[in-house]
C-alpha cells in the first residue's frame, strides 16, 4: 500500500479515516489541482494531534474514487454525508476547507447546519465573484502580462475541456504554485514527461466550469451561518486574496479573522507552528 492510499473503499469512494478522539472532517477539493489527496497532505499533517480524528475522502474522478462524477457541488456534499455515515458519526463535527474546499464547507454548513460544530477556513471564498472583486489570480498584480495570458488561455482549455492535455494542466499548475507561496523553498515541482502532451488532464480541472454556470454564490447567506468560524488567511494570498476572507469574516456571526503575515495561499505550510497553535487553541475551546 502506498503512503497516498485510502483507508478503505466505500462503493468506489475512497475513504481517508486516521487517528483517534474528537472527529474532524477535511473537506478535499472539488478541483482536479491537488498535487495528493488533501488527507495525505501538510494541512491534514499540520491538523493531527494524538486526540484528534481526521477524516476525509477523494471526490469522484480524482486519485483513488472512481466513480464517474458529475461535477456539482450536491456531489461534494453527498460524498460528504456518505462518509460521516460510513464512519458512523452522527454528532456533530468540526469541518475544516482550504481554498475551494474551504468553499465546500461554506456550502456544507449551509445546507446541513445541524451535522457541523465548528468551521475552520483557510484562504477561502464566498464564490468565483469574491477572486473578480477582490483582485484574486487572474486579476490583480499577482502575474506578468505574459503569464496572465498564459493563465487565462490555459483556464479556458481545462475548465471546459477543451483539448486539454496534462501537459497543459500542469504548465497551469507551475504559474499558480510559483505564485502562491511567499517563500519560494516552499514551492512543489512539477515535472512534465512527454507522456503528458498526450494524456487528457484531469476530468476534475472542469470544476470551474461548474463554479461559473452554476453561479455558486454564498455571499448573501452567510449570516445562516451560526457554527463558530475561524478563518485563516496568507496576507498575500494571490488565489483568494485577504478581502476574501474578511468577506467572510465580516457575514459569518460567530467568526474570527487570524492573518499570517508571512504566507500565501498555505499558511499552513509557510506558518505552520502559528497555524497550528491558532487552529488548537479555536480546537481546545469550549
Amino acid at each position: 500500500m502506498s503512503s497516498n492510499s485510502p483507508t478503505f473503499t466505500h462503493s468506489s469512494l475512497a475513504v481517508y479515516d486516521t487517528g483517534v478522539g474528537e472527529p474532524l472532517m477535511l473537506m478535499p477539493y472539488p478541483h482536479g489541482f491537488g498535487l495528493a489527496p488533501i488527507a495525505r497532505g501538510p494541512l491534514a499533517e499540520a491538523l493531527s494531534e494524538p486526540n484528534r480524528r481526521v477524516i476525509s475522502f477523494d471526490p469522484p474522478g480524482a486519485f483513488h474514487t472512481t466513480r464517474r462524477p458529475d461535477m456539482s457541488m450536491s456531489e461534494m456534499l453527498n460524498c460528504a454525508n456518505e462518509v460521516l455515515a460510513t464512519a458512523q458519526l452522527q454528532q456533530p463535527i468540526t469541518l475544516v476547507g482550504h481554498s475551494m474546499g474551504g468553499f465546500c464547507a461554506i456550502a456544507f454548513a449551509l445546507n446541513y447546519p445541524a451535522r457541523v460544530k465548528r468551521l475552520i477556513l483557510i484562504g477561502t471564498l464566498s464564490g468565483a465573484s469574491a477572486i473578480q472583486r477582490n483582485g484574486g489570480m487572474p486579476f490583480g498584480r499577482w502575474l506578468s502580462v505574459f503569464d496572465r495570458f498564459r493563465y487565462t488561455t490555459w483556464g479556458l482549455r481545462v475548465g471546459w475541456g477543451i483539448g486539454a492535455t496534462m501537459a497543459i494542466h500542469k504548465q497551469m499548475l507551475r504559474i499558480i504554485v510559483k505564485t502562491s507561496y511567499v517563500d519560494q523553498q516552499y514551492v512543489p515541482p512539477v515535472e512534465i514527461s512527454p507522456e503528458d502532451h498526450h494524456c487528457p488532464a484531469p476530468i476534475r480541472d472542469t470544476w470551474s466550469r461548474t463554479l461559473f454556470t452554476q453561479r455558486l454564490d454564498y455571499r448573501a447567506r452567510l449570516g445562516e451561518i451560526h457554527a463558530p468560524t475561524l478563518i485563516c488567511a496568507g496576507r498575500y494570498d494571490p488565489q483568494a486574496p485577504v478581502g476574501c476572507s474578511q468577506e467572510l469574516a465580516a457575514g459569518i456571526p460567530q467568526s474570527r479573522l487570524i492573518l499570517f503575515d508571512h504566507s500565501g495561499h498555505y499558511p499552513f505550510t509557510e506558518e505552520r507552528a502559528l497555524f497550528q497553535q491558532a487552529a488548537n487553541e479555536f480546537l481546545s475551546e469550549p
